[in-house]
């Protein structure tokens, strides 16, 4: 088999036709997806940040609100040995 300058000329443009066709096939919308996939993930880590931030505002305001109720378990247990000792001196 002899390869002459004309058949040459065939191959290169069958394989180019190829190579163009699979870059239209599968290239490009491979390249779309991962450009789809890129903005969502961006959007993802936005939102997890900011939830982030909401987490930690809610801790923050949980543990005052944790002191706020200690200190008031405190007081009621003051208030109920003081009404104790008014009960016992009433009876």
């Amino acid at each position: 088999m002899n390869i002459t300058l004309e058949n040459a000329t065939i191959y290169i443009a069958i394989v180019t036709f190829s190579v163009w066709i699979a870059k239209c096939l599968i290239v490009s919308p491979l390249k779309e997806s991962i450009s789809g996939l890129q903005k969502a993930i961006e959007k993802l880590e936005k939102s997890i940040s900011i939830l982030d931030s909401k987490i930690d505002q809610h801790d923050a305001r949980l543990v005052r609100v944790e002191e706020s109720a200690c200190n008031a378990h405190k007081r009621i247990d003051r208030l109920d040995h003081i009404v104790d000792e008014d009960k016992q001196s009433y009876d």
